[in-house]
């Protein structure tokens, strides 16, 4: 019994799955269906994409997959996994503060950077005796680059130009999009995790030529440094939200000292 019963219920689950997503691919009209374009593409509460078009980029060799073939690989120091996660078309993909779904006409493969040591849906903390494979399901998506995460920092790079300073390398799409712009010409780094730098970080800075500083430290410890710079910020995790950035107070601060130069996600 107990182990056919796992079997029926996921059966069961499976086949309600595949129902929610026919219902939901016929109740949107072919017309809808809309390319993605990290540039243009408008905002909208239901964002219905043709899935072809959406190229993610893979930073680490991790072969893509879902539940039935989880691959993952963990940091040296076991503080993050990265997955490159197959998202079955027609399979809703929340927006933040859950304003809206994205829906893909296809499969997709999202790269994911994960938290280890706490929980998704709130960041609560792992038990100690809690194994690896659970954190890698079951831990806080620290950054992924989905269309919604791009439209919200689509303002911080219209707003790049001349010297710029990042907080923040997450998985370094930003920095690929600041770093593509004419207007941009120079770009300092301000990563926290010397664990992520030296697993992939490093070697993500080394492909952009802008890149003219890699600091390991605290945005906020250095920002002074940097007076002739904009500060574009992407330091909180995605579990926490849009509220992490508006109830900072150390970003009250500086937006108090720097005014215009500073741009942060999730409030402009």
């Amino acid at each position: 019994m107990s182990k056919t019963k796992p079997h029926r219920n996921a059966t069961k689950g499976q086949v309600a799955k595949e129902a929610y997503k026919k219902a939901i691919a016929a109740s949107i009209p072919n017309s809808a269906w809309e390319d993605w374009d990290e540039d243009l593409t408008v905002s909208k509460p239901v964002l219905a994409l043709n899935a072809a078009t959406y190229k993610s980029q893979a930073i680490l060799n991790v072969p893509a997959g879902g539940r039935a073939d989880w691959h993952y690989l963990v940091s040296p120091q076991g503080n993050f996994a990265y997955r490159n996660k197959i998202l079955d078309g027609y399979t809703p993909l929340s927006h933040f503060d859950d304003e809206g779904v994205t829906l893909f006409n296809g499969d997709v493969a999202l790269p994911m950077l994960i938290d280890m040591n706490r929980r998704t849906g709130g960041g609560r903390r792992f038990k100690k005796k809690t194994s690896e494979y659970k954190r890698s399901v079951e831990g806080a998506i620290w950054m992924s680059p989905t269309p919604a995460e791009m439209l919200t920092q689509r303002s911080g790079v219209q707003m790049a130009k001349g010297k710029v300073l990042i907080g923040g390398l997450g998985l370094g799409w930003f920095l690929n999009k600041v770093c593509e712009k004419p207007t941009v010409d120079e770009v300092v780094i301000v990563e926290r995790s010397q664990e992520l730098l030296d697993w992939y970080g490093y070697d993500l800075c080394k492909k952009q030529v802008k890149v003219k500083d890699v600091i390991c430290n605290d945005v906020y410890s250095v920002a002074d440094n940097f007076p002739n710079h904009q500060l574009l910020l992407d330091i909180w995790p995605v579990f926490r939200g849009h509220e992490s950035a508006e109830t900072d107070a150390r970003l009250a601060a500086l937006r108090t000292v720097s005014g215009d130069r500073v741009w942060a996600w999730g409030m402009d």
